[in-house]
């Protein structure tokens, strides 16, 4: 399949794939030099962030594979504030990238995955962004500034800082925009649309519960101020449905709670 970007000019997938490539390796060489130049040997040393913030996320990086490799209940944990325990329900453990990065935590440590994590999050982020604004402008120098502005905003740069990596990790509110984007313009059914759109509210909210409240709050009002339009009816509809399906799929982190 084909488009025309600004110019005029035909574009097809594989160039749209390139692009996306080629602004990734940007953000991330980016990243790497500007803020992790003074980690080169010294990974599993240092770490972004001050106070203890980072320390928790690097122990929920561990705890979450070893709770379920051992059996436990990742919700509550008597580890912390013993002897009481704590319930993690409602606690910023980001459980995804957990998860998902649990084979590179075993191998070089909480630290330097930590560290990985933070060096990664804003190319990412950027990249997820650079791709919405591709789709609308079909302008490359314009969605590369997009992406970066978006990607290593002073709120990220302030996070980062902060060692806060739950709000580092914010790529589906570009995803977000972009698939109501997709779906206005009819280029994906409305399941198609309920299914991603859900799969990516649940992504969020298994990494943090802040941006996702915030997306599902913000997407709302969106869709309520464009009622009249019966094209938006359905996407307020569709986007309703992803949200009742992402916080069905979200009923155990309020078990016990």
């Amino acid at each position: 399949m084909s488009t025309t970007d600004w110019r005029g000019r035909a574009v097809t997938n594989d160039d749209d794939d390139l692009r996306a490539l080629y602004a990734f390796a940007l953000y991330l060489t980016l990243s790497i030099i500007v803020f992790g130049r003074g980690l080169f040997g010294y990974l599993s040393d240092f770490y972004f962030g001050i106070g203890v913030d980072p320390g928790l996320m690097m122990w929920s990086l561990v705890w979450w594979p070893h709770a379920l490799a051992h059996g436990l209940n990742p919700f509550l944990t008597k580890i912390i504030w013993a002897p009481l325990g704590f319930n993690l329900t409602w606690s910023t453990t980001i459980t995804l990238a957990s998860l998902l990065f649990a084979p590179l935590t075993l191998t070089i440590g909480p630290v330097a995955t930590y560290n990985v994590l933070c060096l990664m999050s804003l190319p990412i982020d950027a990249l997820c962004a650079f791709i919405l604004c591709w789709h609308i402008t079909r302008d490359y120098s314009a969605s590369l500034l997009g992406g970066y502005i978006f990607g290593f905003s002073p709120f990220m740069l302030g996070q980062l800082t902060s060692g806060h990596l739950h709000l580092l990790l914010v790529f589906s509110v570009p995803l977000s925009l972009y698939l109501v984007w997709l779906r206005t313009e009819e280029q994906i059914s409305r399941l198609n649309f309920i299914l991603l759109l859900a799969s990516t509210l649940f992504a969020q909210l298994l990494l943090s519960l802040e941006i996702f409240a915030t997306i599902t709050m913000f997407g709302a009002l969106g869709c309520a101020g464009t009622l009249r339009s019966c094209q938006f009816n359905w996407a307020w509809l569709c986007l309703s449905v992803a949200t009742i399906q992402a916080s069905s799929l979200s009923t155990r982190h309020i078990w016990k709670i």
